[in-house]
């Protein structure tokens, strides 16, 4: 109804992995590419402003909308404006340690394995890495160094019982709020909110309000600053990466200073080849 209002197209894709349960998915790179195909279909068939493409998810479509923002950062394909992540799953390795046997067992289908075997399944997927105690790995490959550009919206309920995915929401706040230049915004939803189960419920988003921040936001699509981290070969913003090896993450920080007419691309990893339009960095 609220997007119907805005006069906005609305599309909720079942993100299906494509081997195991397909209502999980937990941001699987393989459930992705539903999302993906959607996109491009719906880019291809209607006249949309690629500068305002917002994404917007509650428990594990929170973390899966944001997962999906931080790994396709090219406008052309459909890079989101802003997310606003409600009470998301942002750290899966967490999830498997603390949700119920039920579900640990069905994530470990989706990723080949529990965290400790396919690891690079489970980071590519998750926004940060926690240790066992809840706190922020600082050598982690938290995937929302992506996100620094794009502004965000977290909620959650104070009574969320829940109390692991209130943590990893407050962790990924502060970590967000760490980058330079980065837009988050943390809205806790004081007390119970009727006919919640365990106070884990959409009802805990005032969706108008979410829906009137995403409205203000554009697409930052020329960054002159950043510090990457890719799990493919990928246009990341106006950058074409190349890994050197698969199956791996690549990482690079880069400054464009046009006073200066500079690229400066500084502690590349796993780097083959980096390839660029200098005009669309403005140089």
């Amino acid at each position: 109804i609220e997007a119907d209002q805005r006069d906005w197209f609305l599309i909720a894709p079942l993100q299906a992995n494509l081997t195991g349960p397909q209502d999980i998915s937990y941001a699987s790179a393989q459930s992705q590419l539903h999302v993906e195909a959607l996109i491009q279909l719906i880019l291809n068939t209607y006249q949309i402003d690629r500068d305002r493409i917002y994404g917007a998810g509650f428990s594990m479509g929170g973390g899966n909308a944001l997962s999906y923002a931080a790994r396709h950062r090219d406008r052309r394909q459909g890079a989101m404006a802003a997310v606003v992540n409600h009470t998301g799953s942002v750290a899966l390795a967490d999830i498997h340690a603390n949700a119920p046997a039920s579900i640990a067992s069905i994530m470990e289908v989706i990723f080949g394995g529990p965290p400790t075997g396919p690891v690079f399944e489970w980071q590519r997927s998750s926004l940060i890495e926690l240790d066992a105690a809840g706190a922020l790995l600082p050598q982690g490959r938290h995937m929302a160094r992506n996100l620094r550009h794009v502004p965000i919206q977290t909620w959650f309920n104070s009574q969320d019982n829940f109390g692991y995915l209130q943590n990893q929401a407050q962790v990924f706040s502060a970590f967000m709020q760490s980058l330079p230049s980065s837009t988050h915004q943390m809205i806790t939803v004081p007390g119970a909110v009727p006919n919640c189960v365990a106070q884990h419920c959409w009802a805990t988003l005032d969706i108008p309000a979410a829906c009137n921040w995403l409205s203000l936001q554009t697409l930052n699509a020329n960054p002159t600053t950043g510090s990457v981290l890719v799990d493919r070969n990928v246009r990341w913003s106006n950058f074409d990466v190349l890994q050197r090896q698969s199956g791996v993450f690549t990482s690079f920080d880069f400054v464009v200073t046009a006073a200066a007419n500079e690229l400066q691309v500084r502690v590349a990893r796993n780097l083959s080849k980096l390839s660029t339009n200098p005009i669309q960095l403005g140089l």
